[in-house]
């Protein structure tokens, strides 16, 4: 299921508690496990708006429809419970931010949670990149994740009674990792919840340093994504915390 499945570098899988920016951090006993989300410091806090993002979700939904949603970007613009609240040793890795380890992909159920991620899979060749792009979008589309949350609230916003949404989408970048388009293969249902990757994408416009191997015989880059959202029942229902 992984790329290097056949060859066992980690004897027990596990994957971060904590849903986040992907990053394996050396917890301390000032930042122990507490299964909190703890933000880096050091990354620049995105201005977030739940009106002002509702409005341009509500403005990219309108062009979600039949299969092909398109969105265009204008040139001018753990080992387990016996590691709970111990210190891990990372020195072997080399400097490792301290503080609490978050994951950023859907693994599969069976991984058990633990205080860092470690999977046997081989780092995919493009990772830097990927990393990149994982960097600049997440922060992005949370908040239009938020701003959707809002306005279920607010009673402005309705999506279908489930807990788990996954948009699947083709994004197109340029040579120069500038943001052409996406194309939507697979709906979650909700045109909120589709709009908010691409909207993220558009707002993040270029992605540096794309490399030539991934363009493709059109000049163009093609990303496979699968965006999945999942909300408590009491957020589902409208009621905030």
């Amino acid at each position: 299921r992984f790329s290097s499945e056949d060859e066992q570098n980690v004897l027990e899988e596990q994957q971060a508690r904590n849903s986040g920016l992907t990053e394996n951090r050396s917890a301390s006993p000032s930042s122990p496990s507490t299964g909190l989300n703890r933000p880096s410091t050091n990354r620049k806090k995105l201005d977030f708006n739940p009106e002002s993002a509702l409005e341009r979700l509500a403005e990219k939904g309108r062009q979600l429809e039949g299969d092909i949603a398109v969105g265009e970007q204008k040139q001018d613009d753990d080992t387990g419970a016996s590691n709970e609240g111990k210190a891990l040793d990372f020195s072997r890795f080399g400097s490792i931010e301290r503080g609490v380890s978050t994951v950023g992909e859907a693994l599969p159920t069976d991984i058990k949670f633990g205080d860092f991620t470690a999977l046997n899979t081989d780092r995919h060749l493009y990772y830097t990149f990927y990393a990149r792009i994982e960097e600049m979008i997440r922060g992005r589309w949370v908040n239009y994740i938020k701003a959707t949350l809002y306005g279920m609230e607010t009673g402005t916003v309705r999506i279908p009674t489930r807990t788990d949404w996954t948009t699947r989408l083709e994004i197109v970048l340029d040579r120069n990792g500038i943001f052409r388009k996406a194309i939507l293969h697979d709906s979650s249902g909700s045109r909120n919840l589709d709009s908010a990757p691409v909207q993220a994408f558009r707002d993040a416009h270029q992605f540096p340093n794309p490399p030539l191997e991934m363009v493709k015989e059109d000049g163009a880059i093609h990303l496979m994504y699968a965006f999945t959202v999942n909300i408590v029942p009491r957020y589902a229902s409208g009621q905030g915390e």
